[in-house]
């Protein structure tokens, strides 16, 4: 067994008594547009999306979250949007196909929603469709040029890149750009390793790809993508595989949500890991509410939603926010 660093998040305030005594207290309360009922730190617990579902595309456009498709039950084709200042959720007009494991991303003030699943349609699909909000409805797109489901996805310089994915009959390494001014696709340079599942992030120019599953199995891999020169390198693994999981990029820092070490019958996971690239290290941010694999996240300001996902298979409606705005303190923990 070895030791690395590992750390927590709190805030420390200095408080004077009325005696002139000092006291420290730690919180980690972060300014939110609505109120809360979680108890953990850093968290809001919010109101519950109307469909419960695991692993469904999900993005912020327009000061809003939109959630499509996904499975509970059956592959689902509905839509629904997220408005964080009243805590409050609407039904869109649905998907124009029954979908899960979509990528959703905006880009040029668009949202696209790319790929994904469906049995009925041979598995992994190659769709591509913008979203029209004036006339709630979606409009097909130059498809993908590998169908691929539960890839990873990253804007960057108003393209969107995706990356991997299951290609029906294998893993993938390709790396898929589409250009939304020209509607065309190109391809970067392949991934170093195949995978799906895993956490994708745009952090500081470069884009990060981790954990999910490769041909050996769930992995704690991190593999990072400079989409200027186009070219790969690598950076500290997870302190823990994890798969199915969600990643952000804030404040200079990863965040990579839940996820399982159990595929996919696993127990659902309340971790957050934080990287620090200048560091080149993992640390440890306070549990999710609700510990979950297939959950999705977007960012609006310095807010992150996570939402979806399923506990083994539970799947849940939840909704839980995290800000970004805290202090790191040192922990020991044991790596073997």
């Amino acid at each position: 067994m070895k030791t690395r660093p590992i750390y927590f998040i709190c805030v420390a305030a200095l408080i004077i008594g009325a005696a002139g005594n000092l006291f420290i207290t730690f919180s980690a309360s972060a300014v939110f547009p609505f109120s809360s009922t979680s108890s953990h730190e850093g968290w809001r617990v919010l109101n519950h999306m109307q469909t419960s579902r695991t692993e469904p595309g999900v993005a912020a456009y327009n000061s809003k979250i939109h959630v499509v498709g996904g499975y509970n039950n059956g592959v689902l084709s509905t839509h629904e949007v997220y408005t964080p200042q009243n805590d409050s959720w609407q039904t869109l007009a649905e998907f124009s196909i029954s979908v899960t494991n979509p990528s959703l991303a905006v880009a040029g003030d668009k949202l696209y929603a790319l790929g994904g699943w469906n049995e009925d349609m041979g598995g992994a699909i190659d769709e591509n469709f913008m979203y029209d909000p004036n006339a709630d409805s979606w409009i097909p797109m130059a498809s993908l040029l590998v169908p691929v489901s539960a890839p990873g996805v990253a804007i960057f310089n108003g393209l969107i890149y995706v990356f991997g994915g299951y290609a029906n009959s294998q893993l993938s390494t390709t790396v898929q750009i589409y250009h939304p001014t020209s509607n065309t696709w190109t391809l970067g340079s392949p991934m170093p390793t195949a995978r799906n599942f895993m956490g994708t992030a745009v952090l500081d120019g470069l884009i990060y790809i981790v954990g999910g599953t490769n041909s050996d199995g769930i992995t704690d891999d991190v593999e990072v993508y400079n989409p200027t020169s186009n070219n790969w390198s690598s950076a500290a693994s997870l302190p823990e595989i994890r798969t199915d999981l969600a990643l952000v990029g804030r404040k200079g820092k990863l965040y990579a949500f839940g996820g399982t070490i159990d595929w996919p019958n696993g127990e659902g996971k309340g971790t957050v890991f934080v990287y620090d690239p200048g560091s080149n290290i993992w640390s440890i941010a306070a549990q999710m509410p609700t510990p979950r694999l297939g959950c999705r996240s977007a960012v609006i300001d310095d807010i992150a939603y996570v939402i979806g996902g399923r506990d083994n298979m539970v799947v849940v409606s939840a909704n839980e926010a995290f800000g970004f705005n805290f202090i790191f303190l040192p922990y020991l923990a044991k790596q073997s």
